[in-house]
């Protein structure tokens, strides 16, 4: 493979998941959706660091970190060891909303892209798929399991 037909392809897979989000229950915008996936994996996070990960930039994370905060579903701290520094992170009983929401479903985005209806042939691709991002180190993206000793979800002040 070579590095055009590797963009190409990295193009198509982005064009497939903005698809399947734009088509999910949510209503977040993709790059909303991948920053708070984000903040949710990694607990306490710098902006700085969700800027890394994500590919977004900066003025946008941090603008829509601001969003998420004023709207109470993410919390940010200073950084005690850099008070430069801003810490996100999802606010109690976010997770679990998420979760409640469900995931958001690829396999008729990929049909359409592949070209085929057959369940067979689109479980074959997600296979597919889910082994590259495991050879390449990309974690799934799973909200944490709910802690323990919180049977009835705590309002949010």
């Amino acid at each position: 493979m070579d590095a055009i037909r590797l963009f190409l392809l990295g193009r198509r897979l982005t064009k497939l998941a903005e698809g399947a989000m734009r088509g999910s229950s949510t209503g977040v915008p993709p790059s909303v959706a991948l920053i708070i996936q984000d903040v949710v994996g990694h607990d306490r996070t710098p902006i700085t660091d969700i800027v890394a990960r994500t590919g977004l930039p900066q003025s946008y994370v941090s603008s829509t970190i601001a969003d998420l905060a004023r709207r109470r579903l993410i919390r940010t701290v200073a950084d005690p060891s850099d008070g430069r520094r801003t810490l996100a992170r999802v606010a109690p009983g976010f997770t679990r909303r998420l979760g409640a929401r469900g995931a958001m479903p690829v396999g008729d985005a990929i049909a359409a892209s592949a070209g085929t209806n057959e369940p067979r042939r689109v479980a074959e691709i997600t296979a597919t798929l889910e082994r590259l991002a495991a050879q390449l180190s990309i974690a799934p993206a799973q909200p944490p399991p709910p802690r323990r000793g919180s049977a009835r979800p705590k309002r949010v002040s």
